[in-house]
C-alpha cells in the first residue's frame, strides 16, 4: 500500500528527449504536489526556453547555434530531484550535392569537383549556395572571390580562384629558345612617396597594381597618432595609374608631451601593408619619421 504522503512528494521525470540540434523535451511531475526547478547548460551557444519552471508538465525549447561540434551536459534541479542529461551535437557545417553525385564540403571538395566537371563548377562558382559554403567554412578572400565571380570569363576567374586559395600554382610562361625575355612588372609596387612628415601632416602610400585582377589592399599603423581614414581598401585590376592610401599625422596630448619631456628631434615610426592576390600575400613595413623639419 502506497503511502499518501509519498504521493505527494514531487518526483521528476523527462519525457521526449530529443537531441537534435534544436527541439524540445517534457519535464513531468510523476509524484504529488506542484514540481518547480531550474536549468542549466554546460554548453556554450546552447539556448534554454525557460530556464527555470512550476509546473507539472513543463515543455522546454533548446536550440543549439553553432555550427561547430560540442559535447556537454544539461542539469536539472527541482523539488523532486536532480538529473543530468549528456549532450553531444555533431558538426553542421553546410555540403552541396551536386547532379553529379559529388558532394562538396569546402574547396578543396570544390577543386576535385572542377577537374572532372569544369561546366558544372563554373556554374556552381557563381550560385548563391557556394557562397554559403565560403561563409560556413570561414573563407578568408570573401572580398576577392566576389570580384571574382563577376568576371565573364569563368574559366578565368575559378583559375585565379584556386592559384589565390593555394590549390593551384600559376604556370610559369614559356619562353621559346632565341626569344628575348621581357621583364615583367612586379605584382605589387608599395612605396611611401616621402618619409619626413611634421607633427600635424597628411601623407599617401602609392599602390601599383599589376596582378590583371582586383585586388584588397590593408593599410594600418599600431600608433594612434597615425590615422587612417580606412584601413581595407579594393584596387581594380583596370585602376590607372598608382593607388593613393591617405593618413594623417595627429599626435595626441601624451605623445606630444613625451616628446617635449624627452626632447626628441623626431619620432620615428611605421605603417604596416598588406596586399592579397593570386595565390599569396604581399606584405611591407613602410618607415616614417615625425618631427620638425
Amino acid at each position: 500500500m502506497t503511502n499518501k504522503y509519498e504521493q505527494s512528494i514531487p518526483s521528476l521525470k523527462v519525457d521526449a528527449l530529443s537531441l537534435s540540434r534544436e527541439g524540445s523535451f517534457i519535464i513531468k511531475n510523476i509524484g504529488g504536489g506542484l514540481l518547480t526547478g531550474s536549468i542549466i547548460s554546460r554548453v556554450q551557444d546552447l539556448n534554454i526556453n525557460p530556464i527555470t519552471w512550476s509546473g507539472n508538465n513543463q515543455v522546454i525549447n533548446y536550440a543549439y547555434t553553432s555550427d561547430h561540434p560540442a559535447n556537454g551536459y544539461i542539469y536539472i534541479t527541482s523539488n523532486g530531484g536532480e538529473m543530468a542529461i549528456p549532450v553531444n551535437f555533431e558538426s553542421n557545417a553546410m555540403t552541396i550535392q551536386t547532379d553529379e553525385g559529388h558532394k562538396i564540403a569546402d574547396i578543396q571538395d570544390f577543386y576535385n569537383y572542377a577537374k572532372d566537371y569544369p561546366a558544372g563548377a563554373r556554374r556552381l562558382f557563381t550560385s548563391s549556395d557556394f557562397y554559403m559554403l565560403l561563409l560556413s567554412n570561414g573563407y578568408k578572400y570573401m572580398e576577392i572571390y566576389e570580384n571574382l565571380h563577376k568576371d565573364v570569363n569563368r574559366e578565368r576567374a575559378l583559375d585565379n580562384f584556386f592559384i589565390l586559395s593555394g590549390l593551384k600554382t600559376k604556370p610559369d610562361p614559356i619562353i621559346e629558345a632565341e626569344t628575348p625575355i621581357e621583364r615583367l612588372a612586379p605584382p605589387f609596387s608599395i612605396r611611401l612617396p616621402r618619409v619626413g612628415f611634421r607633427y600635424e601632416d597628411r601623407g599617401i602610400i602609392e599602390i601599383e597594381n599589376n596582378t590583371g585582377l582586383d585586388i584588397t589592399v590593408e593599410a594600418y599603423s599600431r600608433e594612434r597618432y597615425v590615422r587612417f581614414f580606412t584601413n581595407m581598401h579594393i584596387i581594380a585590376a583596370h585602376y590607372d595609374g598608382p593607388y593613393s592610401i591617405p593618413f594623417e599625422i595627429r599626435p595626441s596630448a601624451f605623445s606630444s608631451a613625451q616628446r617635449l619631456f624627452r626632447r626628441l628631434p623626431y619620432i620615428p615610426t611605421f605603417v604596416d601593408v598588406r596586399a592579397y592576390s593570386t595565390g599569396f600575400m604581399n606584405q611591407k613595413r613602410l618607415y616614417l619619421s615625425i618631427g620638425e623639419w
